[in-house]
């Protein structure tokens, strides 16, 4: 009997054993398909959001791009804007010397005119007095009449 119950025992812990572990290969599964079914359900927000911080990450790489080219578009435009203020400047300062030299050229031109001007005057002064002397010895030729009589 007791041998019985011993096999009986046997048979019973053996059948308990086997349901163990039955339930713990369907548990292993189950908990397998569950996080399969959690992955499965979280998978589009996932690649949503890896997406969305691939997108943000190019985006401030070509941001950071952006930046060093408006930095460089800059350095050219001051070093043109500096180009342009030196031409500039090398320009005026021709016109400068230009513009001296004329007036200096100017000046000697009045210069000329007040010289001729005062010689032009004393050209005429001398004709006015070439005139005053010739005046009060009157001429002869002058003096006579035309109607061909000859003057007393």
């Amino acid at each position: 009997m007791e041998i019985k119950e011993s096999e009986t025992e046997v048979k019973e812990i053996e059948e308990f054993l086997k349901t163990a572990e039955t339930q713990k290969g369907k548990k292993q599964k189950k908990g397998r398909g569950e996080f399969a079914g959690k992955i499965k359900q979280f998978l589009p927000a996932v690649v949503v959001i890896l997406l969305a911080i691939i997108l943000f990450a190019a985006l401030m790489s070509q941001g950071a791009k952006v930046s060093s080219l408006e930095n460089e578009v800059t350095a050219l435009k001051s070093k043109i804007n500096a180009n342009e203020i030196t031409e500039l400047k090398s320009h005026v300062a021709a016109l400068e010397t230009k513009v001296d030299k004329l007036a200096r050229e100017k000046d000697q031109m009045r210069e000329e005119i007040t010289g001729l001007n005062q010689k032009l005057e004393a050209i005429k002064a001398q004709k006015a007095k070439a005139a005053e002397t010739k005046k009060p010895g009157v001429d002869k030729k002058k003096a006579a009449p035309k109607s061909g009589r000859p003057s007393r």
